[in-house]
Order: C-alpha cells, then structure tokens, then sequence
C-alpha cells in the first residue's frame, strides 16, 4: 500500500457532499466539521403506563423544528409555559445587584435605603442631608 498524502486526503473529504437512503446531507464545513444534527426530545407520560421521551422536534445545521402540539409542560392542562427569564424587574425602589461571577441578565433585587432615591437601575444615590427622594424615587 502507497503512502497518502494527508493533505490531497483533506481536500477531497472537504468536498464531500451526498444525501444518505434516508436522506440526510452528509459534508463537512469549512473548517472540517459534519452539521450538527440533534432530535428535541420532551420527557413525559406514555399514552399506554410510565414515562419516557418524545420526540418534538429537531436541530439539523442551524435549523430549528418544534412540533408544539407534541410538547408537555405539566400534567396539568391549565398549567401555563414557564417563563424564560434569569431575573425579573426589580420592583418601586430596588436597584439590581449583579452576583459575583455572574452574568448582566442575572441579578437580585436590593432594597435602597429610605433616603436613597434611584440614580440608574443599579445604583442606589443617597439624598443630600435634609431632603427625602420624590414619590416616584427617581429623585429628590
């Protein structure tokens, strides 16, 4: 058997490109990587007894499908979806605190103290001595 030469090797596997009999493309990218193909599945109760996953969709190279209808949040039916949210608002006079190490959409809440007024939405800004903020706490 004769030597290959790895690089000529490359080329041809780069241009690589045909649909398998069941009909998935199969080629690589530019940088030598096969598409990313993954089935959605969604863990629930069997129509028969237990549980087990259904698939509900897939993501084939960058290509999302989701069959809704198939998807189960609860066992309740008036169960409403989660939400998909890291941090809500903070309420009338609070100002957010970013956690160490944590990201910008992810906070608690912090209460500012009651001679503070909201500067910004993370900064508490203290009234200068004598005053009260406003009713709206957006200053003195």
């Amino acid at each position: 058997m004769n030597p290959v030469d790895g690089h000529l090797l490359l080329e041809h596997l780069m241009n690589v490109n045909f649909t398998t009999d069941q009909g998935e493309r199969v080629y690589f990218d530019e940088h030598g990587d096969p598409p990313g193909r993954y089935d959605i599945l969604n863990y629930q109760r069997l129509s028969g007894s237990g549980y087990g996953y259904v698939r509900i969709g897939t993501w084939d190279s960058g290509d999302l499908i989701i069959n809704a209808s198939r998807l189960i949040w609860s066992e309740e039916r008036n169960k409403s979806l989660p939400e998909s949210v890291c941090s809500k608002p903070c309420p009338r006079g609070q100002v957010k605190t970013i956690q160490d190490g944590g990201v910008a959409c992810c906070w608690v809440c912090t209460e500012c103290d009651e001679y503070e007024y909201l500067l910004d939405e993370y900064t508490c800004q203290a009234c200068p001595r004598g005053w009260w903020p406003n009713t709206n706490l957006t200053g003195q």
